[in-house]
């Protein structure tokens, strides 16, 4: 946890501080309902909010400064406090100075990088449960794998840190960069290229490749770097390293490689060249580069074979990332987080195999963010559920009219809806509507089927799937 003097603070930001240089401030915070006394609040502001509305209450509350943006610094309610604000010129650039100021104090820590397409929270995941079983781990949670994450997983740092273990994520450019400069990976890996966010990164998938590269350009000279090397976009970044060590990664002619697998209802059951009876809670080939990966993170930075084997043994898919949920009628792949062609592709097989001869249900929705690939890569998706052979197809977004189009005739049962309560990404606002295709799909799932819900976040698959399973009494 941030503990810095108001001295240190002072240099950090190279601002005059109305404070005694001795005073400790004990923590950083960004929200009031957790401040307390000795907090430095951080103001930070989003497309809804504004941070520096709450300066004024944090103060009571107990934060000894708070930082303030010079555009906000006239309110006629700071007039009164103005001993307590640090004035610089964008507050939230500041908060990553001084996180990235407290991550340098600690020279013995090991941080770790992932960057890519897909597979980044699986891979994180992975390795975080590796490194837990070897020390005292910390990690980017949920979805924050953006510069404010990094700064929220980097106030956590403490001196009996041992990983620190960050999902890197981007939809603009010089977003890695940023996020790297925060917490300072001795080493990382770098997945995959994809379409995903390509629409906010310059329309096409080289938009895309020049991101990611950030975080292999930033590790170029440093400890090393794993490169996935079936990626033809993540194979030639091996250009751009310097003195780093590679170590690549690949089903052949690659540093690291798998020997075999199997997969059934349980997980994977892998041999890789450089490690044998891996057992883990994960599907389909593309999560074995993500095993691969996560393998070679951990052995590269002396991490016994043994706390390997039991930290993959004890993962355990997060909510909506190829997580099966088995009752007693049927069985639900939960996969509801985003959809990309990617993980669209590898959810439909790994859906189709587990699933075999049964009843097979699928509620899918539009993968969004993809630029000038969108209609090339729904054609292509198109063509991954015909293979999938469906018996019921329930699908929601822009592109329902196309899959009615072009796979009416081959799906016994399909329904198409708009998007689905898209006023709020991260909560169900229109209950009543869900509820009721909520409701018609519990009412068409035969006894012994097999479920499987994917699709980008702002289609509302998500959303249906929680509604299911609140109705059906699932935690």
């Amino acid at each position: 946890m941030l503990t810095i003097t108001v001295g240190e603070l002072k240099k950090i930001l190279n601002v005059d501080i109305h404070v005694d240089d001795s005073v400790r401030i004990t923590a950083a915070s960004t929200d009031t309902r957790t401040i307390s006394a000795g907090n430095l609040f951080i103001p930070l502001s989003g497309d809804h909010f504004n941070g520096h509305d709450y300066i004024s209450a944090a103060i009571e509350k107990g934060a000894i400064l708070a930082l303030c943006s010079e555009s906000e610094s006239n309110r006629v309610e700071f007039q009164s406090i103005k001993n307590k604000l640090i004035i610089v010129p964008d507050a939230e650039k500041a908060y990553y100075k001084i996180m990235s100021y407290w991550r340098k104090q600690f020279t013995n820590l090991i941080v770790i990088g992932i960057g890519g397409s897909t597979g980044k929270t699986t891979t994180k995941e992975l390795l975080r449960h590796i490194c837990q079983v070897d020390g005292e781990t910390i990690f980017t949670e949920y979805n924050n794998n953006t510069a404010r994450g990094m700064c929220i997983v980097t106030n956590k740092i403490t001196e009996s840190t041992k990983y620190l273990v960050c999902e890197m994520g981007t939809d603009s450019f010089g977003e890695i960069t940023e996020e790297a400069e925060i917490i300072q990976p001795d080493c990382g890996v770098c997945l995959s290229v994809g379409q995903t966010h390509a629409s906010l990164l310059g329309g096409t998938i080289d938009g895309v490749a020049k991101a990611e590269s950030e975080l292999v350009q930033y590790l170029s000279d440093k400890k090393f770097i794993v490169l996935n090397q079936d990626d033809n976009y993540v194979h030639e970044m091996k250009n751009l390293v310097t003195s780093a060590r590679l170590i690549t990664i690949g089903k052949e002619n690659t540093d690291v490689y798998p020997i075999n697998s199997t997969m059934d209802i349980d997980g994977t059951k892998l041999d890789l060249s450089s490690l044998k009876n891996i057992q883990v809670k994960t599907y389909g080939d593309g999560n074995i580069y993500n095993i691969m990966a996560a393998v070679t993170l951990a052995k590269e930075v002396g991490i016994p074979d043994k706390n390997i084997l039991k930290g993959l043994k004890n993962y355990t898919p997060i909510k909506g990332r190829m997580n099966i949920i088995s009752l007693d009628k049927f069985t639900i792949i939960d996969d509801a987080y985003n959809a990309n062609p990617q993980s669209m592709e590898q959810s439909l097989d790994v859906f189709s195999q587990l699933a075999g001869d049964k009843f097979k249900f699928a509620f899918l929705g539009d993968m969004r963010e993809l630029g000038e690939h969108a209609n090339e890569s729904h054609q292509q998706l198109i063509e991954f559920i015909k293979k999938t052979k469906l018996d019921t197809l329930y699908y929601a977004g822009d592109y329902r009219a196309l899959m009615y189009e072009k796979l009416g005739q081959y799906i016994k049962t399909f329904k198409s809806f708009p998007n689905i309560d898209t006023d709020d990404f991260d909560k169900i606002s229109n209950k009543e509507e869900v509820e009721k295709i909520a409701e018609d799909i519990i009412a068409n799932i035969p006894d012994s089927a097999w479920v499987l819900f994917k699709g980008s976040k702002g289609t509302g698959a998500w959303k249906v799937l929680e509604v299911v399973k609140e109705k059906m009494g699932i935690v």
